[in-house]
């Protein structure tokens, strides 16, 4: 028995390089996502202390500065976190330039 094209729905139809890219830079709500976002820098309110992020200084509490790459500066699973993430993101980049070298040989 053969099965006409209707029948594929859209998630079963292959997805051209263009789609599978923009697929990978989209932000979406995913746990990645909001990891990445947690240490992005960011202005503080007015009167508010500079932020928790991987770039520049932030303040404690107390308001004392700290640098990202002062030991300690975050928690182990924090760490383990963004590595993951990294990870993530490289594996991800690697499947795009490999997309990108089948379709422009």
């Amino acid at each position: 028995m053969v099965m006409s094209a209707s029948f594929i729905t859209a998630e079963f139809q292959p997805r051209s390089g263009a789609e599978q890219v923009s697929d990978r830079l989209t932000p979406s709500p995913n746990a990645g996502q909001r990891t990445r976002a947690t240490g992005l820098p960011k202005f503080p309110a007015p009167g508010g202390l500079a932020a928790l992020n991987t770039e520049y200084p932030f303040q404690r509490e107390d308001g004392s500065w700290r640098a990202p790459a002062e030991a300690g500066a975050f928690e182990f699973r924090t760490v383990e976190r963004f590595l993951r993430l990294a990870e993530h993101v490289h594996i991800g980049a690697a499947k795009v330039r490999s997309a990108i070298k089948r379709t422009y040989p």
